[in-house]
C-alpha cells in the first residue's frame, strides 16, 4: 500500500491503493490527533465536530473535486465527516483507493482544535456494486446521514434504495437528470417507498423567483387577482431534450399558489399546457430562449396575465444582461411600477446551504412532486 502525509496548517492527508475499509477511521483519528499538534508541548488534542454524515456520489474525478470545494466551504456552517465516493464498475480490478483529509482550526474562544474529515474512495470493479456496504461501516454513529446524489439517476434503482434506508436526508439535482422529468417521477417514487426527506438543488434554485412572485402579489396589490390569471408564460434557456425540470417545478409550485386543479392539466401542442381553476381555462406558454451566464433549462423569465371585471393587470419577472439582477415588473389599473432586484446566486454552495438549513423532515418537495405528477406526464406528451 502507497501512502502519503503532508502537514501544512493543521492539515493533514493520507492516501492509499487497495485499502482495507477497517483501517480508514484508525488513520483518521491518527490524522486528527497529529493535525492538532503536539499535547505534551502544550497544545490541546484535536475535537471532531462533526453534526452529520455527508455522503457524495460523484460520477468523476472532477465532479468529485468540484463536490468536494462545496463542502469545505460549508464546514464552518455544516461540518460533517464527508466520504466521496466515485464509482467504476468497468473496470477489470476489484479495490478500493482512498484518499484522506483531515483540515482542523481554532475554533473562536477555544483552546482545542475543531476538525473536519474527508474521505475520498475511488471503488473500482466488482467493489462499485457493493457500495452500500462500504459506506456504512464509515458513517459516524448516532448522527443524521445526507446523501448528496450529483449526477443523472443509475439505470436501476437499486443503490438509491439502499442509500435512503440510512440517509435521513437525501438531496439530487434534477438539471443533471438525463432524463429530467421522467426521473422526477423516479425520485416521487422513491419517496413514497422510504422515510428520508428529499429534496432537489435544482427546486432551491427555483427560490428566488417564488419568493419575488409572493412578496409581489402581496405588497404590489395583487393579491386579490390570483384567483384571475388569465395566463402564464415561463421562458427558460435552450436545452435539447424535453421542457427542463425547473420550469415544470416553477409551474407546479405556481399552480398551487393559485389555487389551480393541476389533475386538471391537458397538452395543447409543444410548449403550451392548459390548466383550470373552476371553470376558467388557464393557459400556460412554455418557451426555451437563447440567454447567456446561464446553465442550459434556467428560468429567464415569467410572466402572468389577470383580468378581471374588465380591468386588467400584469406580473413579470425578467433577468436582464446581468444574470443575478432581474426587473420586476407590476401593471395594475392604477399605474405601473418596475423594481430591479439583485437575487441570490444558484451555485451548488448556496442551494445546498438552503437544503442543509431545510428541517430534516420538511415534507415541501415530496408533496410538490406529488401534486405535480399529472404535470410532468402531461408536459413528457
Amino acid at each position: 500500500m502507497a501512502q502519503a502525509l503532508d502537514h501544512e496548517d493543521r492539515e493533514l492527508s493520507w492516501t492509499g491503493r487497495a485499502v482495507d475499509i477497517d483501517r480508514i477511521e484508525a488513520e483518521l483519528t491518527k490524522l486528527r490527533y497529529l493535525t492538532a499538534g503536539d499535547a505534551d508541548a502544550g497544545e490541546s488534542l484535536a475535537i471532531r465536530t462533526s453534526l452529520a454524515n455527508m455522503v457524495v456520489l460523484a460520477e468523476d474525478d472532477e465532479t468529485a473535486a468540484q463536490a468536494s470545494r462545496v463542502i469545505e466551504d460549508l464546514a464552518a456552517h455544516h461540518p460533517s465527516r464527508a466520504l466521496v465516493v466515485i464509482a467504476r464498475p468497468s473496470e477489470d480490478e476489484s479495490q478500493i483507493d482512498a484518499s484522506l483529509a483531515v483540515h482542523c482550526h481554532l475554533a473562536q474562544g477555544m483552546e482545542q482544535h475543531v476538525c473536519c474529515e474527508e474521505v475520498t474512495l475511488h471503488v473500482s470493479g466488482r467493489a462499485a456494486f457493493h457500495l452500500h456496504s462500504i459506506i456504512v461501516p464509515l458513517l459516524i454513529p448516532d448522527l443524521p446521514v445526507v446523501v448528496w446524489w450529483t449526477g443523472p439517476l443509475p439505470a436501476t434503482s437499486h443503490l438509491i434504495e439502499e442509500l435512503c434506508d440510512v440517509a435521513d436526508h437525501f438531496i439530487v439535482d434534477s438539471s443533471r437528470f438525463a432524463d429530467q422529468l421522467g426521473d422526477l417521477s423516479r425520485v416521487r417514487e422513491l419517496a413514497s417507498l422510504h422515510d428520508c426527506a428529499i429534496g432537489d438543488l435544482n427546486y432551491e434554485r427555483v427560490r428566488p423567483w417564488r419568493d419575488l412572485v409572493e412578496r409581489h402579489t402581496s405588497a404590489a396589490g395583487l393579491g386579490a387577482w390570483l384567483s384571475s390569471v388569465k395566463s402564464a408564460e415561463i421562458r427558460y434557456t435552450e436545452q435539447a431534450q424535453q421542457t427542463p425540470a425547473q420550469a415544470i417545478l416553477f409551474l407546479a409550485w405556481l399552480a398551487v399558489h393559485c389555487a389551480w386543479d393541476l389533475g386538471s392539466v391537458s397538452a395543447q401542442g409543444s410548449g403550451r399546457l392548459t390548466l383550470r381553476q373552476d371553470e376558467r381555462e388557464i393557459p400556460v406558454y412554455l418557451e426555451p430562449v437563447k440567454y447567456e451566464g446561464i446553465d442550459r433549462g434556467w428560468l429567464v423569465s415569467i410572466k402572468l396575465a389577470f383580468e378581471r371585471n374588465g380591468e386588467r393587470a400584469l406580473l413579470s419577472v425578467s433577468r436582464t444582461g446581468d444574470p443575478m439582477h432581474v426587473i420586476v415588473r407590476t401593471e395594475l389599473p392604477d399605474g405601473v411600477r418596475e423594481d430591479h432586484v439583485r437575487i441570490e446566486a444558484c451555485d451548488s454552495q448556496t442551494v445546498l446551504m438552503h437544503q442543509l438549513d431545510t428541517a430534516p423532515h420538511d415534507p415541501e418537495f415530496v408533496r410538490l412532486l406529488i401534486a405535480a405528477a399529472p404535470l410532468i406526464q402531461a408536459a413528457r406528451a
